[in-house]
């Protein structure tokens, strides 16, 4: 009977010993998701202070800290809106002599009106779009100078629709490799982080 007892005892003792360690593992697994989670959640916005500039140039997407990058703003609107402006910025620009990409957005919910290059220093000409489609492709070129300031590069200008959908609706860079340069001539990876109109 006593060694029945402890037999039972013992049995306890190690369902008790599992359940624990069970516990203790999810505990630990949701710990870990949660510090994951958050850290997914840093890595979608940009964080932009009142002056402009750029707070925390690590928290970019997937895109690395010192990687030179096009990031396109993320603004907010209403149905019907007019000349809704959005920005494009360069960042860790390593010296650019030419560049051109394509700008996708929904037509169906928004029409580009006007766009501005920022870049006026000698010998930069920017090629303006004979007409705003979708996609637009914009173009930059130089003579013989790179240029290297970071900041805005182009100022978008877009009309909502009257019946636009409440909805966030991207606004995306895309470019094939070798079509931004250097003054050598070389091709630049840039890194982008596309941006959107939220309608209301």
């Amino acid at each position: 009977m006593g060694m029945t007892k402890c037999k039972n005892v013992l049995a306890m003792l190690l369902v008790s010993v599992l359940l624990f360690a069970t516990l203790c593992t999810m505990t630990s697994c949701r710990a870990n998701e949660a510090e994951e989670s958050t850290e997914d959640a840093k890595n979608t916005e940009m964080i932009q202070g009142d002056d402009g500039e750029y707070e925390d140039p690590a928290v970019r997407g997937s895109i690395p800290a010192d990687k030179p990058a096009l990031v396109v703003e993320g603004v907010k609107a209403k149905a019907g809106d007019k000349r809704v402006q959005v920005v494009i910025d360069v960042v860790n620009n390593p010296g650019i002599l030419g560049m051109d990409y394509d700008l996708y957005y929904d037509d169906s919910v928004m029409t580009l009106v006007e766009a501005q290059s920022v870049p006026t220093y000698e010998g930069c000409v920017f090629t303006s779009p004979a007409y705003y489609k979708n996609p637009t492709t914009f173009l930059w070129d130089s003579q013989d100078a790179n240029w290297f300031e970071d900041g805005e590069l182009l100022k978008l200008y877009f009309d909502i629709a009257e019946d636009a959908a409440a909805g966030k609706y991207e606004l995306k860079i895309m470019y094939s490799y070798g079509n931004i340069v250097d003054a050598e001539g070389e091709p630049i990876d840039f890194g982008v982080k596309n941006g959107y109109i939220s309608i209301s």
